[in-house]
């Protein structure tokens, strides 16, 4: 068994963004070692994962506090979806800055 590629954000954008989710499983399952062991941290991991975000209070100037308020079916909250979703497929902060800047620009 040949040595696995290091893995950083970037090589995982890169994977993410232009496969299916399905294929980034399956490439993802053939990078890193899966085991009953793993398998037990990965759970543990979730879990307090899904109990700190459960139990987040967020700030009143939060995305979620936005979508609270305008929710998704209003024109204000499809666009912070929108931007959210291109954010995620953005490589570098530079970038992702320039894009946030450039969809700000001459907004009330």
């Amino acid at each position: 068994m040949g040595a696995s590629p290091e893995l950083t954000q970037s090589s995982l954008r890169e994977i993410a963004r232009h496969a299916t989710e399905a294929e980034v499983v399956e490439r993802m399952g053939a990078i890193v070692p899966f085991d009953a062991i793993t398998e037990r941290v990965i759970e543990r991991e979730a879990l307090a994962l899904a109990e700190a975000v459960r139990n987040y209070r967020p700030s009143g100037l939060s995305a979620e506090a936005f979508l609270g308020h305008f929710g998704l079916a209003t024109r204000e909250g499809i666009a912070l979806m929108c931007l959210a979703e291109s954010l995620l497929r953005i490589p570098d902060t530079p970038t992702a800055d320039r894009l946030l800047a450039d969809k700000l620009a001459g907004t009330d």
